[in-house]
């Protein structure tokens, strides 16, 4: 249920940059877990 002219949130778009970033870090931190076994 939205009212208003801001059919998104403020918080609705932090929210999505939050998963956004969260996300990023998972895939970067994976990445970096690759190459250290594939080195060892």
């Amino acid at each position: 249920v939205r009212k208003g002219r801001s059919a998104i949130s403020q918080q609705d778009i932090i929210d999505v940059l939050d998963k956004q970033l969260l996300e990023g870090k998972g895939v970067l931190l994976t990445e970096e877990e690759q190459q250290k076994c594939e080195e060892s």
